[in-house]
């Protein structure tokens, strides 16, 4: 009440940002580089790998080798895409010197990674993409193009000394019978409110995003039905937050099936799977969303090539499409080598 502490005890904040403390005292919150509780890089870490990580702060661990040097000559780098990849690479660049021309085709920074802060209880994510923004918004060298659909005659034009790609991916809808029923849609529509979503939802594959993807819609009331081919159910969801979301799953009814390999939609809405070799009905739902994961999108880079000096592909641009603590590094590492 009288706003005043004996003590205050920090944790995962300064790992996330070492300069809390000082940003904290010159009364400067928004430049703090926000902890999201995500607990990969820190609590998951110390539990697989026994060191400390941290998906906000790529320098965690590597303080000596990521120092930011200032470049000896200056480079017009434009960067397609301003995903939390793209982000990350444009503010690291920016602040070793270079001139930065940011192009993201919607009318928001943050790509897929708004996605990630809508599901219940991620709302802090948001602090990704808000404090990469906020670092941009305050730098002359930067300039940032929103709707802007990149084509390889912008790119011409502009005459980049490098160009680095990082435009993402897009769900994967596989030529399953029936997945091309208007009432079949993907994870991004459902949780932006693109689609139509019934009372009663089949989640089709049983990864991260698809528990995230069923915990919003349980929340909005819907009944879910998550089915998942292989025997475990968020295989690949971080320990800290599996225990929780599938806490949550049970308690508000979710029906969980693994082992469960989709073979159709039929034209009456049933959704008939395969188990031990074995076809069987589900029944029927008014809605299918399906989230068995996503591919690269970078068919950019073979039209830009030989444009510029140097390509480079970052985030779910790259080969692998992996996840936002990768992005962040990929991203950290192309900004200081660029």
């Amino acid at each position: 009440q009288a706003d005043k502490a004996d003590m205050v005890a920090l944790g995962r904040v300064l790992i996330a940002d070492p300069d809390w403390p000082r940003k904290a005292e010159e009364n400067r919150p928004e430049d703090i580089r926000q902890c999201i509780g995500c607990n990969q890089g820190c609590i998951d870490n110390l539990l697989t790998a026994f060191f400390a990580d941290c998906l906000q702060n790529p320098e965690v661990g590597r303080e000596s080798k990521y120092k930011l040097a200032q470049v000896d000559s200056p480079k017009n780098v434009l960067v397609i895409g301003g995903g939390i990849a793209g982000l990350e690479t444009a503010v690291v660049a920016a602040k070793r010197g270079h001139k930065i021309t940011l192009c993201e085709k919607y009318k928001a920074l943050g790509g897929q990674w708004i996605l990630a802060a809508i599901p219940p209880g991620k709302t802090q994510f948001n602090a990704v993409v808000d404090w990469r923004v906020h670092e941009l918004d305050h730098m002359e060298n930067v300039k940032i193009e929103l709707n802007k659909n990149v084509t390889p005659e912008y790119v011409k034009k502009l005459n980049p000394d490098i160009v680095v790609v990082a435009t993402g991916s897009v769900p994967v809808i596989p030529p399953i019978p029936g997945f091309d029923k208007k009432n079949v849609t993907n994870v991004p529509n459902t949780l932006t409110g693109k689609a139509t979503i019934g009372k009663n939802v089949a989640v089709i594959g049983g990864g991260a995003c698809g528990v995230e993807t069923a915990h919003y819609l349980l929340e909005q009331g819907k009944k879910v039905t998550v089915v998942e081919m292989l025997p475990e159910i968020a295989r690949d969801e971080k320990f800290a937050r599996k225990v929780f979301i599938l806490e949550r799953l049970e308690k508000k009814g979710a029906k969980l099936l693994v082992s469960s390999l989709v073979k159709k939609i039929t034209e009456g809405n049933e959704l008939i799977v395969s188990q031990n070799g074995t076809e069987k009905s589900l029944g029927t739902f008014d809605t299918f969303v399906v989230a068995v994961g996503v591919k690269t999108e970078n068919r950019l880079t073979k039209l830009i090539e030989g444009m510029v000096p140097a390509v480079y592909e970052v985030g779910d641009a790259y080969a692998y499409p992996a996840n936002g603590f990768s992005a962040i590094q990929h991203g950290a590492l192309i900004g200081r080598k660029i």
